[in-house]
């Protein structure tokens, strides 16, 4: 994929994050548009928002003569839904620098990030001022103190501007000069690929009890897709799978992920480094094949809990851990 990461505007993409992480932004990119333009929103920390799960609607400015106007559905020009994170070396992810930054952490109980919607503008937008209204059945952080509303009741100011826009391919240059060759970008690339979503039990406002070590053991449902068959592969192996942690600013735990798999089991291993210990918050993970494909839904069964010197200990019991499909 030479040269994808070019493909988002730079300036749109990181001022969404910069500006609003973890907050619903109330001014899109760009702020107006024409007919056909491509704009993209900031609609703040969703867990699991996925176009399928997701409509977007604009409701004109009422006039005398429309005191009711009636909302027009963008839901289906939405070209794509993925979240945005800030540079690991960022002040986001340092609290001496922003210390309401461990707020979203343990509001949300995973790591800062900012779900984008990109969508194109229907050539049949009627000009004139509005607001974009966003709903999805993807969940926000609890925000008690309201510092993280949900996206559902942010009105997005927009303005529609005369004229005809066109589609943003967000073309991307590659190859050597002078001779670059140019292509569009496929934004589903951004989206996650199939996986399942593994969340420990949280208390609202939590990160959870102080351990050593996790380790977690699944029936993981998965085969190899038939590309790895005729590479030469037999069995579901390590190799084959990636699992990817939370990497939450306010904890220090100097996290370690590792993991094995065979034919029909997956065992992850999370081990904190530092005398901090990590939370309970840190065994979140996400199950993504490579080279695989899911049969089913992975199943837990079986946590350990070790404290700092490697005794074993009690923890949240198999049960209340929850497992979806993002």
């Amino acid at each position: 994929m030479p040269g994808i990461t070019k493909a988002l505007n730079a300036v749109s993409v990181l001022s969404l994050l910069l500006i609003g992480a973890g907050c619903t932004l109330t001014q899109p990119f760009p702020m107006a548009a024409r007919p056909g333009d491509t704009v993209t929103l900031g609609v703040g920390e969703a867990d699991g928002m996925t176009v399928t799960n997701t409509t977007v609607n604009f409701i004109p400015t009422a006039t005398p003569s429309t005191a009711t106007p009636s909302p027009i559905n963008l839901t289906s020009n939405i070209r794509a839904v993925f979240n945005l994170y800030a540079d690991k070396r960022s002040a986001f992810y340092d609290l001496t620098t922003v210390p309401n930054v461990g707020f979203i952490d343990t509001a949300s109980g995973h790591e800062p990030w900012e779900t984008v919607v990109v969508l194109d503008l229907p050539t049949t937008m009627p000009v004139g001022t509005g607001t974009l209204q966003v709903q999805t059945s993807a969940s926000f952080p609890a925000g008690g103190d309201g510092l993280i509303p949900n996206v559902g009741v942010v009105p997005i100011a927009f303005d529609v501007l005369p004229g005809q826009g066109s589609s943003n391919a967000f073309n991307y240059a590659y190859g050597a000069a002078p001779g670059f060759a140019t292509s569009a970008s496929n934004l589903a690339w951004f989206q996650p690929e199939s996986h399942y979503e593994v969340r420990p039990p949280l208390a609202a406002g939590s990160l959870g009890k102080v351990f050593g070590a996790i380790s977690l053991t699944f029936n993981h449902a998965m085969v190899l897709s038939a590309t790895s068959i005729s590479n030469g592969g037999t069995a579901v192996t390590g190799d084959y799978v990636r699992i990817i942690t939370q990497d939450l600013p306010d904890t220090y735990s100097q996290l370690q992920c590792s993991w094995s798999a065979n034919a029909t089991q997956l065992t992850v291993n999370l081990v904190s480094a530092s005398d901090m210990g990590m939370r309970l918050a840190e065994s979140r993970i996400s199950i993504v094949p490579m080279g695989a494909q899911f049969t089913g839904q992975p199943t837990l069964t079986a946590v350990s809990y070790y404290d700092m010197n490697g005794n074993a200990v009690t923890g949240p019991a198999v049960s209340t851990f929850t497992i979806s499909n993002n």
